[in-house]
Parts: C-alpha cells; structure tokens; sequence
C-alpha cells in the first residue's frame, strides 16, 4: 500500500482521491450556502441568470453581458430536467420575492449545485496537476492546492454562488494547467476550452492573453523567466486574440443587446478608468475590493519568501505575470464601472494563485513533497 501511495500511476484515481478531499471539505460550504444564502444580498446576477434557464439559445430573456453567458444556465437547466432537487426550508423561502416577481428555490439550488461540482472539479484538477509532478497518490502538493482553493474568500461568497464563478474557475485551471504543465498539443483543447468561454465568461479570453502575451515578451526579451517556450505563448495568444475579438464583435457590432450603457461608450469606459484614484479613497471600496483577496495576499507572501530563497526566474517570471493580469482585470473592472463588485473579477485569478501557492510552499519546504525542488509551472 505504501509504495502504491509514493510510486503509483493512475491519474484516473488520483483525479478521483483530490474530488473526493474537494467534496468532503467543501459539502458544509455547500450546505450553508443553500440554507442560509439570500440572493439580494451579493448574487443579485442571480435574479438575471435566473430567467435564462430553459432558454439556452435564447439571446432575449435578459441584459448583456449576462445574456451572451450561457453555459452556466444551459448546465442548470440539465440538472432541473434530471430532477435534482434537495427541498427543505431556507432562507430563500423568505426572500424569494425581487421587484415584485417570485423566483424558483429550485432553481436557486441548481446553481449552487453545478457551480459547486464545478469548483470540486477544479479541486480535483489541481490534485492531479500535482499528482503528475509527484506520482504519489497522496499528494501533498494535491492537498495544499485544494486549500488554499477552498479557504480563499472567493471560493465561498464567489465561485460557490447562484451565479456563474464556479464553473469559471473550472475553465480557468484546466487551461492553465493545459498550458504550463507540458502536455503534447494542448493547443488544440486550449482552442476549444476559450471557444467554450465564449459562452461562459467573457474575461476568460483577455486574462489568458495577458498571461500567454506576457510568456511570448518574456521568450523575445529575457527566455529565463519565460515557462512556455515561444511556440505555445505564441499560438495560445494568438487563439485568445481571436475569442476576444469574436466576443467583441458580437458585443458591439452583431448583436448589441441592451444592457448597460456604459460598458459601450468610450467616454464612460475612460471615466471609469479615471475615477480609479477616487474610489480608492473609498473605504468601502478598498474593503470590497481588496479584503476579500486573501489568495492574493497569501500567494505573494509565499512567493516572496520563495523568490527570496531560490531566486529562480521562472519564479520571478509567473509573479510578474500574475501580478499584469491582476492589474489589468482591476482596471477592466473599473472601466466598465463595476464599482464595489471589483472583487468578484479579481477573485477569477483563485485557482491560480492556489495552485501556486502550493508550488512556492513545495520550493521552500521540499520535504513536505516526494520530489526534489521540481521545476513545477
């Protein structure tokens, strides 16, 4: 048993041991998000992703952005044909009433349940990322990935929500971990996986081209601090070049549904940008934006110390890139005017940082793993 535990290969069974930790340590999250969660209080997206169930292809039934976001409802509208349902008495019973119309419980309980899979699914991805650098069925690597994904603030208010995060952060770790954990011809799932974010969520697109973007200017400029080689940063910017301009054309030129105005004007957009340094005066702002970022602050803690000890490039090199994202999703936020809400695009970066986080951790203490101070991404 021992030496199945440190030398085995099966990664179908490792996927299933970090789905398995994910589900049991996040279920009560589950639970007490469905008990005692009140949509009017923070996932008022809710009462718009709402009327898209049993609509999917149906571009009327709400506002952009919402309405180009349909895979989420489309996964919700199988679990409501499936039956599934866990009926007992909850907060949304008192509170199900928003603007005069009475939203469905069962619904509510549908979003919470695929966006809850979805975030032990992208648990269970980081388990098995780690599992192929360590090909040990107990991975530590796995087991602090998982929480540092589920202790973050974001898994909890954010991904676990009646809204659409939890299947975005799945998205997410299986394009990165697509892209920086080496495998043969991950262009061509990359593809598919940024088409399918199309119908997902729109930020998808742009927070990989920076990522991706930023791996091409480090193999032109300075190849030490580059993971990708120049190929796939190349080929994987160009594809989410592409997805974002399809996006974009349909935002602002093909189908133009209403919604709000000020994401489509160029003087509102700039206001946006500018009133940055105003809103950070606010200290209801700063609370929501920043306080609710304790991925970030843990992640840059661990990777300071890491880059610190081992002052390895490739290290320097994913800190600077995460840290670009970052930036550019604040400022994306604030341009369309998302005001306190700045904290729900920011927290799209979670498994990431999770994910690294558990890598820096591996690098500063690498007894805590089976392997040496691998080259991990």
């Amino acid at each position: 048993m021992i030496k199945l535990m440190q030398r085995a290969s099966y990664p179908t069974l490792a996927f299933f041991v970090g789905l398995s930790l994910t589900i049991l340590i996040s279920y009560q999250m589950f639970w007490i998000n469905y008990t005692y969660g009140i949509p009017q209080k923070g996932w008022n997206d809710f009462f718009r992703y709402s009327n898209m169930v049993g609509n999917t292809g149906n571009f009327e039934v709400t506002i952009s952005p919402f309405i180009y976001r349909q895979l989420t409802p489309a996964l919700v509208t199988i679990v409501q044909k499936l039956g599934l349902f866990y009926n007992k008495d909850i907060m949304f019973d008192y509170f199900n009433n928003y603007q005069g119309i009475v939203y469905s419980k069962n619904i509510y309980f549908s979003y919470l349940f695929v966006n809850w899979l979805a975030l032990c699914l992208t648990g269970a991805t980081i388990y098995l990322h780690f599992f192929l650098k360590e090909r040990s069925l107990l991975s530590i690597g796995g087991i602090l990935g998982i929480a540092f994904l589920l202790l973050s603030w974001g898994a909890q208010v954010f991904a676990l929500s009646p809204e659409n995060e939890g299947v975005s952060w799945l998205i997410i770790i299986l394009i990165y971990v697509l892209a920086f954990h080496g495998i043969k011809k991950a262009e061509i799932l990359i593809s598919i996986l940024l088409i399918i974010s199309l119908f997902q969520r729109e930020l998808i697109s742009i927070m990989f081209f920076v990522i991706f973007a930023t791996q091409l200017l480090y193999n032109t400029a300075s190849p030490s601090f580059a993971i990708l080689n120049a190929r796939r940063s190349l080929i994987c910017s160009l594809m989410c070049a592409v997805t974002m301009t399809v996006y974009f054309l349909f935002f602002y030129i093909i189908d133009p549904h209403p919604g709000y105005a000020n994401q489509r004007h160029l003087s509102a957009i700039i206001k946006g940008i500018l009133s940055i340094p105003s809103l950070l005066t606010s200290v209801e702002y700063v609370r929501n934006a920043f306080l609710t970022l304790n991925a970030v602050f843990i992640w840059s803690i661990i990777s300071v110390i890491a880059i610190v000890k081992f002052k390895l490039k490739t290290d320097i090199g994913v800190v600077i890139s995460i840290l670009i994202t970052l930036t550019a999703l604040f400022i994306i936020g604030n341009a369309a005017q998302i005001g306190n809400n700045i904290g729900r695009i920011l927290s799209l970066v979670t498994p990431i940082l999770a994910l690294q986080t558990s890598v820096q951790i591996l690098r500063v203490a690498p007894s805590l793993s089976v392997c040496e101070r691998a080259r991990l991404p």
